[in-house]
């Protein structure tokens, strides 16, 4: 990867949030929210592919450069959340790893009651601003 200017990728970092949450809050189409500089998938999903797509036009990287920026990032929050950690994006959320202990559940069918085993579950939390902006 070519040398980027530290700025831009945080600009387009947060844009690539904002854009995100601007189109997720909103009951329109994608394409009228955003313009038609942005490609999401007809689901209204943000991919990878979306998310390269944005460093590519936004900073000027290659796609291969973009993807395999969007990979690294990605990667290193799944080793960060395996080995324990929570990760927090600021104005964005932060992903906590919990662990539950064993405890009995009931089948809401038939009302027998069943051990659910210790696991460990991965939640997240939206930050304020992100919770002020879906409202």
């Amino acid at each position: 990867m070519g040398r980027v200017n530290r700025a831009n990728v945080e600009t387009c970092t947060i844009s690539l949030f904002y854009n995100y949450e601007f189109q997720c809050m909103s009951k329109l189409d994608p394409s009228e929210v955003a313009g038609p500089e942005t490609k999401m998938a007809d689901t209204g999903t943000l991919t990878r592919a979306d998310l390269a797509e944005t460093l590519n036009r936004e900073i000027g990287l290659s796609r291969a450069d973009s993807a395999s920026m969007i990979e690294a990032i990605l990667d290193h929050m799944t080793v960060a959340l395996l080995d324990g950690d929570n990760v927090k994006i600021s104005g964005f959320g932060t992903f906590v790893l919990r662990d539950k202990g064993e405890r009995i559940g009931r089948n809401p069918k038939t009302g027998v009651e069943v051990p659910i085993t210790p696991r460990r579950v991965l939640t997240f939390r939206a930050s304020q601003g992100m919770r002020q902006k879906v409202k």
